[in-house]
């Protein structure tokens, strides 16, 4: 490899790590071509606290949505920083779990990407606008009175549904951040095609010479049109919109994914299940739908915490989750009863199944071991299989007949 071709090599990892994006455990990560072909994605690489991801690499860049939800349970006496969901296939984000009361949370303030009581670290997000929008939500929740905030979570479980809104508000970001892309989609083809066909010509220095300035141009005018979008929708974050807006405009490999920077978070207020219900093809969206739904319906196990009273909190915001999924499923013209029910036997010696990810299983089994312990049903019946002293060895069979290795598809 010559010289020329290594420092092009270099340029493009370079550019390929700044597509690769870390996403904190208990976030849903949805991504679509340039035609439009949508997707949820699936990680690169992770471990117990997150996951890498990577955008579509190249111009126009398609979309990378992030969509967590609400990453607390609330009730009338206080929050928990968890919820009974579990929308990752290892189970729940590795943190503390404790019941807050909504007297100390009036307090609550944001440090970078956490959000902090009294100096204690309640949750931490991916960016720092993630921790700005908790704060507020949370600070605007503890003024309340106890009367006026349970009436407030019930509105804020049945706004998160809210199919219109996503897609208003799914319209507004395609709209706005569409100019940037273009400046973006001319950044690339310079860098990866005007420049490298000009060195193979005239070689480096007589390049460098007019081709740097104009991709400072271009990620100068970049990074102002982040920071204009940025001040917009995050109005509260001055700081970290200017760190972000000086590395655009230093980095123009940085540059190049300005457009999934500035989106991050922004369809954070609305439900998983609701944005793919508006962002992925219908089939796919109500797939994905009925997977949280049973999620929700037979949480996985163990609980991410044993303390009675924050369970009870767990509880009641699941409960608030499901009757909000239910009432948004039945207006989208889905049968959400039909995604608890059992499902088709795949195999004559199916007998049990697994009410959370529909896994099947013959034999004595009486737990899925998949989802952390979750109770068997009987395939015709719907009942449990009988107590803890059945054989809890795999026995889980499928379309071959095997036992399979790989986790079943679920939230």
């Amino acid at each position: 490899m010559t010289e020329r071709q290594q420092v092009l090599a270099l340029a493009g990892l370079l550019y390929v790590g700044e597509c690769v994006r870390w996403v904190r455990r208990g976030a849903v990560v949805f991504a679509a071509a340039p035609d439009r072909r949508a997707w949820r994605c699936s990680p690169l690489l992770h471990n117990e606290r997150g996951d890498a991801y990577i955008g579509w690499p190249l111009p126009p860049f398609g979309e990378f949505l992030v969509v967590r939800g609400s990453p607390f349970s609330a009730a009338e006496t206080g929050v928990v920083p968890a919820t009974a969901a579990s929308l990752h296939a290892n189970g729940h984000p590795v943190q503390a779990v404790r019941l807050w009361t909504w007297e100390s949370l009036a307090g609550a303030r944001a440090e970078g990407d956490r959000v902090v009581v009294g100096g204690t670290l309640l949750w931490r997000g991916d960016t720092p606008f993630e921790a700005a929008h908790a704060v507020a939500w949370l600070v605007r929740m503890a003024r309340l009175g106890e009367s006026e905030r349970g009436v407030a979570l019930e509105r804020h479980a049945a706004e998160s549904f809210d199919s219109a809104a996503v897609r208003a508000r799914l319209d507004e970001w395609r709209s706005v951040l569409r100019p940037l892309r273009l400046v973006q989609t001319a950044l690339f083809a310079w860098l990866f095609a005007v420049v490298p066909g000009a060195v193979w010509w005239w070689g480096w220095l007589p390049t460098l010479a007019w081709a740097v300035p104009p991709v400072f141009l271009a990620s100068f005018w970049i990074a102002r049109g982040f920071a204009r979008i940025a001040r917009a929708w995050h109005p509260e974050e001055k700081d970290e919109r200017s760190r972000l807006a000086l590395m655009l405009a230093l980095s123009p490999f940085t540059a190049l994914r300005a457009s999934d920077i500035a989106g991050r978070g922004r369809m954070g207020a609305f439900h998983p299940a609701a944005v793919a219900g508006v962002f992925l093809e219908a089939a796919a969206g109500e797939a994905f739908a009925a997977s949280l739904f049973r999620d929700l319906s037979c949480p996985r196990l163990p609980r991410p915490t044993s303390d009675p009273a924050a369970l009870a909190v767990l509880e009641a915001e699941r409960a608030r989750t499901v009757a909000a999924m239910t009432a948004w499923a039945r207006r989208q013209g889905w049968n959400p009863d039909a995604w608890v029910r059992a499902p088709e036997p795949t195999d004559a010696r199916h007998e049990r199944y697994c009410p959370r990810c529909h896994g099947q299983y013959t034999g004595q089994a009486v737990e899925c071991v998949e989802c952390g312990g979750v109770r068997l049903k009987g395939m015709g019946t719907g009942e449990g299989t009988g107590g803890a002293g059945g054989d809890r060895k795999s026995t889980r069979l499928n379309s071959s007949h095997e036992i399979p290795s790989r986790m079943p598809s679920s939230a």
